[in-house]
C-alpha cells in the first residue's frame, strides 16, 4: 500500500486516474493487520494522499489508516505529522476528525520542540517589546498583540 501510495506522490485531486487508483485500493487498506504499518509506510501512504483532495477514496484511506496510526503516533517523524495534518485540511467530518485526535499529543509535542528550537536559536530573542516569535510548518512568523 505504501508503495502504491507514494507512487501518486505528485498526483493532485484533478487527476480522475489518481483518484480512481485510491479508490481502488481502499479495500487493501482495510484489511491490514495490526501491526503491519509502521512508520515510514504511513509517510509513504500520507505522501500520496496529502494531494488528492477529500474524496471517498481519501476517506477510506484514512479511516483505514488510523487504527494504525494510533498504535505508533508517537514514533512518527514530524514530516509524517506534517503530511497528515496537510491530508487532513482537504477533509471534513468523522474521518479527519479521528486521525487528527490519534496524532493530537505528537503534534502538540512537536509544536513544543519547535518553541524550545526558536528559543534556542535567538529568534524570540532581541525581539522589540510585546513581540513573540513562533514556529509553524517550519517556518517562523512574529506576532505582537495590538
Amino acid at each position: 500500500l505504501g508503495m502504491a501510495m507514494m507512487g501518486l506522490n505528485g498526483c493532485a485531486q484533478d487527476c480522475a486516474e489518481a483518484v480512481a487508483i485510491v479508490s481502488a485500493l481502499v479495500p487493501h487498506a482495510q484489511h491490514g493487520e495490526a501491526g503491519s504499518y509502521l512508520p515510514n509506510h504511513m509517510h509513504m501512504v500520507f505522501s500520496g494522499l496529502r494531494r488528492l483532495g477529500g474524496g471517498d477514496g481519501t476517506r477510506g484511506i484514512v479511516a483505514a489508516m488510523t487504527p494504525h496510526v494510533g498504535r505508533i503516533a508517537g514514533d512518527l517523524p514530524r514530516s509524517t505529522l506534517g503530511l497528515m495534518r496537510d491530508t487532513c485540511r482537504h477533509l471534513e467530518g468523522a474521518e479527519a476528525k479521528a486521525l487528527m485526535d490519534e496524532i493530537k499529543v505528537p503534534l502538540r509535542k512537536m509544536e513544543m520542540q519547535n518553541m524550545l528550537g526558536l528559543k534556542r536559536r535567538g529568534h524570540d530573542e532581541d525581539l522589540p517589546e510585546g513581540w513573540t516569535a513562533h514556529l509553524h510548518e517550519d517556518r517562523v512568523f512574529y506576532h505582537h498583540p495590538e
